[in-house]
């Protein structure tokens, strides 16, 4: 199921980052659709929460976060602010070149944690073809 929810994510996604676009591009500022998208968010989620009867345990759920709650903190704060930089690049420049470098996660490559490791798998793959292909297949 969670292949459905991905696909569906991510067609959503760019449902948004189109209509946020043109929405900017036209004049609303990018805090100010930041502000209203917050606020239906806000709304929806009571909703949600109301129709599925979980409405009373928003306290209990945060309780039993225990000491982690400063993860869930952090979640928050980092959406939210991915989100309305977001709206600011598409604001800057335009919804696809934003949405492309969001994707793509630009980033030098000595800043990746992992920049000076070497793989196996990256180790195979700067061997000449030929010998991929019989390491590979051949065993």
């Amino acid at each position: 199921m969670w292949i459905i929810y991905a696909v569906a994510a991510s067609v959503i996604w760019g449902v948004s980052y189109a209509s946020s676009g043109r929405v900017i591009e036209h004049g609303m500022a990018p805090l100010t659709f930041f502000f209203y998208y917050a606020c239906f968010g806000a709304i929806a989620g009571a909703l949600a929460l109301a129709a599925g009867g979980r409405l009373g345990d928003l306290t209990g759920e945060l309780r039993a976060l225990g000491s982690d709650w400063p993860w869930f903190a952090l979640a928050l704060i980092s959406s939210a602010a991915g989100t309305l930089l977001i709206y600011m690049a598409i604001g800057e420049k335009n919804a696809t070149l934003a949405s492309l470098i969001e994707m793509m996660g630009i980033a030098p490559r000595s800043a990746h944690p992992n920049a000076r490791r070497i793989t196996p798998y990256q180790r195979a793959s700067r061997r000449p073809p030929s010998t991929r292909f019989s390491k590979v297949f051949m065993g």
